[in-house]
């Protein structure tokens, strides 16, 4: 028996040696021609369009992408970074080949969110139906230094947001993100699907209610108020059908 596990072990070393190698000396001399087939594939999951200028190995077993650009079916930009980081696990690979992106790291992007009159969504049907409950990914995203560029009809922020989206547990997606805006910071962490259905939790110690009128208005029973809310804990909860909160704070003129 444990000469059948050396054995074992030994030839699983040597695949991953043999992918470390290959991963080395062939890829990077090819990444620029998969960039169309990338792009393509990307359009089997959303509904719009996906635009990367570069693609580098970066020398170990990762790949950089230059300038990555997203569009949803009306060519309205959604999303663009700078530069995003993939690395990659041969030996999670070689069982499982769903499961070869152990981690992305996006830095410096660029989400825009709006809603028009009507009070429809740019982002609303970016994400193609599917039967499946699952996408084939089960690694880890990383936001750096990310703008939220959030606008309705008689407003607009620029939140900063920075946090993980873990999905190892797929299709549940452990969320940790921070959303600042100023002096404002707000915690969303939870566990929901790739439809959101799960829970989310929405934590502040300190909300300036002036700067917020718009949701209050629109989704709350305080009127104008330039106080503020302290301890607010709302709770946000689905199951794809409806959706229910709960929320507490203390709020100071």
């Amino acid at each position: 028996m444990k000469q059948l596990w050396v054995r074992a072990f030994a030839i699983i070393t040597a695949i991953v040696v043999v992918g470390y190698v290959a991963a080395r000396m062939v890829v990077p001399q090819h990444l620029k021609e998969t960039i169309p087939q990338i792009e393509q594939i990307a359009t089997e999951y959303i509904n719009g369009s996906v635009s990367i200028e570069d693609l580098k190995w970066n020398g170990g077993l990762g790949i950089v992408a230059k300038n990555v650009n997203i569009e949803n079916i009306h060519k309205e930009k959604v999303l663009f970074a700078p530069e995003a980081f993939v690395r990659v696990n041969l030996l999670e690979g070689v069982f499982n080949f769903e499961k070869i992106i152990d981690e992305v790291v996006i830095k410096n992007p660029v989400v825009y969110l709006d809603q028009n009159a009507k009070g429809e969504w740019n982002l609303s049907d970016i994400i193609k139906p599917s039967d499946s409950d699952e996408i084939p990914f089960y690694g880890k995203v990383l936001i750096e230094k990310g703008v939220l560029d959030l606008g309705v009809p008689d407003a607009e922020w620029e939140l900063k947001v920075t946090g993980t989206i873990d999905a190892k547990n797929n299709p549940n997606f452990n969320t940790n993100i921070l959303v600042e805006n100023g002096p404002d910071q707000l915690s969303v962490k939870g566990m929901v699907t790739e439809k959101l259905v799960g829970e989310l939790n929405f934590f502040s110690d300190s909300l300036r209610v002036g700067n917020y009128s718009y949701w209050i208005k629109h989704y709350g029973k305080i009127r104008d108020s330039d106080g503020e809310i302290h301890k607010l804990d709302l709770q946000w909860f689905s199951d794809g059908k409806e959706i229910k909160c709960l929320a507490v704070g203390n709020l100071s003129e």
